[in-house]
Order: C-alpha cells, then structure tokens, then sequence
C-alpha cells in the first residue's frame, strides 16, 4: 500500500492539476533541499497512498532487498527509522520479497490477484488523507507543515489515474471500486491510520507514513532498470510510482523527519515503535491477502 502521485509525469496522463506544483515546490525546498528538489521534478512530484499516476522511473540491478545495519548517510550512527527496521526485519523483507511482488515484478501476477489487491489499497484514501491532516496538524515546525500541506493539496486535485485506468481494464464493478467487502488486513490496517490519527502525536503518525512509503520504495528498487520491468503497464507503471527519484527523495525527507522527532521519552519511544511494528506487520498481511484472499 502506498502514497505517491506523479504531479510532473509524462504528458498524456497529469493526474495532480498543475496548479499544485508551485507551492509544493516551495515548500519542500525549504525542507529537503535544492538538489533533491532538482531530482523531483526530473522524476515527477509524488503524492499519497490509493490512487496512483506515473513518474519517470529508473533503478538499479534486481535484488533481494535486506535490513541495512547503518543509516544512508554513511555515517556511523544508526537513526531511529533503521534502528526499528532492522528490530522488524522479519516481516519487513517478507514483505518487501514477498510472492506478491516477485509475481509483480516478473509479470507474472493474475489479474484476479491485481484485482483484488488494488480494490483492497483504494478503500485507504479516507484514512490516509485524514493522516496527512493530522500530519500538518501536529508537526512541530512551519516547514514541516507546509510540505504535508503541499501534499495534501496535490493530492486533493488528484484525477486517480492508474487506478480507474487499471480498474477499467480489470473489468471492476463500480460497487467494489467505492464499497467493496474489506479483508481483515485492510480493515486492521485502516484501524491503525485512524488510531495514528487518535493519537494527535506527530512520531506516531510518522510511523505509519514512513512505513507505507519507505518499504514500497524498497520493493520496487527490487525491480532494477526500467527496460527489465514488465510489458503490462498495469504491472509496470505501479512500479514506477515507487520507483523514480522523486519518490525517493519523499521516502528520505520522511525518514529524517521521523529521526529527527525520536521521542526522548522512553514509553512514548515504545508506542511510536509498537506503531511502526504493527503497520510493517500489517503490509506484509496485506500482500499476504491479495494472493488468498479471505480464503
């Protein structure tokens, strides 16, 4: 499950109104900086979980992705988002190695299992846009606030591209596009958005972004260069919504936010990690029900 939208990509198919762009722009080069603004808009600006569109992907060698034991910095001090990836790596690398996604990834995925997958991540566009709010609401800093904003906007103006695209080649009634039966996992984790949210704590609800974004990130690096990609764009253009530099430099601004917000306390540090554990758990049964179902 995933957030990201394509404000800049290719020419037939704008899905956030370009209107969005400038004040996005600005607000996050007051955050993340010139050069990975620079890599945005070669990519593609992205937006929010369940309704995807396209970016500029490219990537390196197919692989199987691991824990890291050390930050992206190079440096030697592991921050508090590596720290509580590599404490759940179990259910992090099965998601992200998961049967699912090998299936996506080779082209071999059924249209059933597409199917059932992408009626299943479309239902979490409420909880997910109401998680945002909650983000601007409570970040501790006007920077901070103005890129969830910027987000949010974008996201607002969304035309849901891949999906209505998908939708219509999948043959999905309208009634499971807006109302479908909800396996336990999507409800489960539609709880844990909406509890984040409850909690009005800006870590806490870092956690759950951070989670959704950065290990769809890491699954879709798996799929390497982009002429190694599958021919279907119904496969193809889901991985490069997760695979493109724009999107990466979302992943890497939420990750140094989260770090930077580690709670001092030790209890409020246990919940925000109880957070992050419950939501990789919760991706990994997710991939897990798009392949059975409720079976």
């Amino acid at each position: 499950m995933s957030s990201v939208r394509d404000i800049g990509g290719s020419p037939e198919r704008h899905c956030c109104a370009r209107s969005a762009l400038p004040n996005f722009l600005h607000a996050l080069t007051l955050t993340a900086g010139t050069d990975n603004i620079a890599s945005m808009i070669e990519g593609g600006l992205m937006v929010i979980r369940g309704c995807e569109c396209n970016a500029r992907g490219k990537g390196g060698k197919s692989l199987r992705c691991q824990a890291p034991n050390a930050d992206n910095s190079g440096g030697n001090t592991v921050g508090f988002a590596n720290k509580l990836r590599n404490q759940y790596a179990e259910d992090w690398d099965a998601a992200v190695n998961h049967p699912f996604v090998d299936q996506l990834l080779d082209g071999s995925l059924s249209d059933e299992d597409l199917r059932r997958y992408l009626v299943q991540d479309y239902q979490f566009c409420d909880a997910f846009t109401a998680l945002l709010g909650q983000a601007v609401a409570s970040a501790p800093s006007l920077p901070s606030r103005l890129v969830f904003a910027g987000v949010l906007g974008a996201f607002a103006s969304d035309e849901n591209t891949y999906f209505q695209d998908s939708f219509n080649e999948l043959d999905v009634p309208e009634a499971d596009r807006t109302a479908p039966e909800l396996e336990p996992a999507t409800r489960d984790f539609d709880d844990l958005m909406r509890s984040a949210l409850a909690t009005r704590s800006y870590p806490e609800v870092l956690a759950v972004l951070l989670v959704a974004e950065w290990l769809y990130g890491d699954w879709a690096a798996r799929a390497g260069d982009p002429g190694q990609w599958p021919t279907h764009a119904k496969h193809a253009e889901w991985i490069r919504l997760h695979n493109n530099p724009g999107y990466n430099a979302w992943v890497t601004w939420l990750r140094d936010e989260f770090d930077a917000v580690e709670p001092s306390d030790a209890a409020a540090r246990e919940r925000v990690a109880a957070t992050f554990a419950d939501a990789v758990r919760l991706e990994r049964a997710f991939f897990d029900a798009a392949l059975t179902g409720s079976r």
